[in-house]
């Protein structure tokens, strides 16, 4: 499996980058759908990234009780994952026990998913 980072700010130039969620494109031929992400909606925040391990959503309008959320890595593999709710607005996710990498966050909510990548180092 190779992988092909190609920068959004730097005119597509490849290259030696920081990584953030802002200028890395993930895709593998044949594997799409878990790698595409939605555009950036305004209401749901993933922060901070690239983390240690503690990644928290922000939704800023609740819903975090009526929400599901899964975590996979780079190769698709579904991570185990501690939810931790800590108010009708954020959601805490345990990732510190995982390898520094490239994880793939769905966020199931109202019948729609929404995906989000974060980076761990």
């Amino acid at each position: 499996l190779t992988w092909q980072i190609t920068s959004n700010k730097n005119n597509g130039t490849t290259g030696s980058i920081p990584a953030n969620n802002s200028n890395v494109v993930c895709s593998a031929p044949g594997q799409r759908g878990m790698m595409d992400e939605a555009p950036e909606a305004a209401e749901l925040r993933v922060y901070p990234n690239p983390s240690s391990g503690m990644v928290f959503l922000q939704l800023p309008d609740g819903g975090a009780d009526a929400m599901a959320v899964e975590v996979y890595n780079a190769l698709g593999a579904l991570c185990p994952v501690r939810v931790e709710r800590s108010s009708d607005t954020v959601v805490g996710l345990d990732l510190s026990t995982f390898g520094h990498g490239l994880y793939i966050i769905h966020i199931v909510r109202d019948g729609q998913v929404e995906t989000r990548r974060v980076i761990i180092e």
